[in-house]
């Protein structure tokens, strides 16, 4: 990950270089192979390097490319492809990067460009032929970006923390999202943040900023399908469609100029990942060998070293552990949370923080893990609830046979537990919280602090 900071000055007056290097510092974290700046007559733009492809000083950034200029976080996987295709077209390259891929593609589609991105990314671009700023998240938010309007600047950065380098912002909370937060369980399903006047730019969402009127337009460029399409294929082809799609996406992942490894739960889907990855880099003949960080607990209910240890022996995986735990998590509170910026909904975060936190030690830059496949495949019990919704109200016919498979595969008493709701996200009751932590509609019922 990469640390980026845009400052556009709405008064057209230069950005003090101070200002943008204190919002550098305050992510180095994120960006230890290098800091980048650059100077436009109203707006700068900055960079802390986690150097992945190319790691060479050609691949440094801010990049400037045909006039262009970004600062950008991510990887673009199938930047190959896409240099071949826009050499084809007549473009030529300097470098071994995927940002000056990224540079040419603007060039030629403009920001059509990221129909054509296989990746993550979160970038801030010059474009001085439009005399506009172009910004950019990738399709599911992976790579973060916030924005502010702080007096009469404008600013994106990647952690909200950046922002306490601009003169004259304060944090402050914003009430309403500490209300579905600590009430509703509500996370990460806004662009509003937990701070007043910070927002997020949505996944699949772009921004365009004129400088010459200094006004903004947000544009979704992707959104998911509210309904999937039947599909008219078998079961089996449709497994190995997935199948396919799954180690396409893992060989593309390999491609980095630094060592990459895995973060190994035990679960299926980290388990499917570390497989891929092994049987890909037998197939490339590669030398070094595949390694793997897992965090364990001495607690039995919550460990899984049977299934990483049956996997790290039949692949012969090096295998690291890392074994939180709460006296831990009590002093490097503080830190983590200085880190996360904004509250997280469940205390898991502090495992990946010791895992990576071991990879970097071991020299792994680039780490695979299966965060997000049990969203997307119903890998937590509390999805069933959801789905078991979804069919009384589309297709009541089906629900019996659903829930029987369910009893049948599962421990009957879980059925019951769903059935009473017991997985409700609530945290706290809404009578706990002082009237201004309050919705409007709500506050003439609440008591009196």
């Amino acid at each position: 990950m990469c640390g980026i900071i845009s400052i556009i000055d709405q008064e057209d007056r230069p950005v003090p270089e101070s200002e943008l290097q204190q919002a550098l510092a305050l992510v180095q974290h994120r960006g230890p192979d290098g800091q980048g700046q650059y100077f436009g007559p109203n707006f700068a733009l900055g960079h802390q390097r986690l150097a992945i492809i190319d790691l060479s000083e050609q691949g440094r950034q801010p990049m400037t490319y045909q006039g262009m200029v970004v600062t950008y976080n991510g990887e673009l996987y199938n930047y190959i492809e896409l240099r071949e295709e826009l050499r084809q077209k007549g473009y030529t390259f300097r470098t071994e990067s995927d940002t000056e891929v990224l540079l040419a593609a603007y060039h030629h589609w403009g920001p059509e460009c990221v129909q054509h991105f296989n990746g993550m990314w979160a970038f801030v671009l010059y474009d001085p032929h439009n005399n506009r700023i172009f910004c950019s998240r990738d399709r599911y938010g992976i790579k973060p970006l916030y924005y502010a309007r702080i007096g009469q600047r404008f600013c994106l950065a990647s952690e909200i923390k950046q922002l306490r380098a601009i003169a004259g912002w304060t944090a402050q909370l914003n009430p309403l999202r500490a209300y579905e937060f600590l009430v509703k369980g509500y996370h990460d399903h806004t662009d509003q943040t937990l701070f007043k006047g910070v927002k997020q730019l949505r996944g699949g969402q772009n921004i365009l900023y004129d400088l010459d009127c200094h006004c903004h337009s947000i544009q979704t460029y992707y959104q998911p399908n509210a309904t999937a399409p039947l599909l008219s294929t078998s079961f089996a082809a449709q497994c190995e469609q997935f199948h396919g799609l799954l180690l396409d996406a893992v060989r593309l992942r390999l491609r980095a100029d630094v060592k990459v490894g895995t973060a190994l739960s035990g679960g299926l889907d980290s388990s499917s990942i570390a497989t891929l990855m092994h049987r890909l880099l037998q197939a490339q003949n590669a030398q070094e060998q595949q390694e793997a960080v897992s965090s364990c607990f001495d607690d039995p209910r919550f460990d899984e070293q049977e299934y990483i240890d049956t996997l790290v022996q039949q692949k012969a995986i090096r295998s690291h552990k890392v074994f939180p735990d709460f006296d831990q998590l009590r002093e490097e509170l503080d830190q983590l949370q200085w880190q996360q910026d904004e509250p997280v909904a469940s205390a898991s975060v502090y495992a990946q923080y010791c895992v990576f936190r071991m990879s970097k030690a071991k020299g792994l830059t680039v780490m695979l893990d299966g965060q997000g496949a049990d969203e997307i495949l119903g890998g937590y019990e509390k999805f069933y609830t959801l789905y078991f919704k979804t069919l009384l109200r589309q297709a009541p016919w089906q629900l019996p046979v659903a829930l029987f498979r369910f009893a049948t595969l599962h421990n009957p008493a879980k059925l019951l537990r769903l059935a009473r709701n017991k997985y409700s996200a609530t945290k706290v009751q809404a009578r706990w919280l002082q009237p201004k932590f309050l919705p409007p509609q709500e506050r003439h019922f609440s008591r009196s602090s």
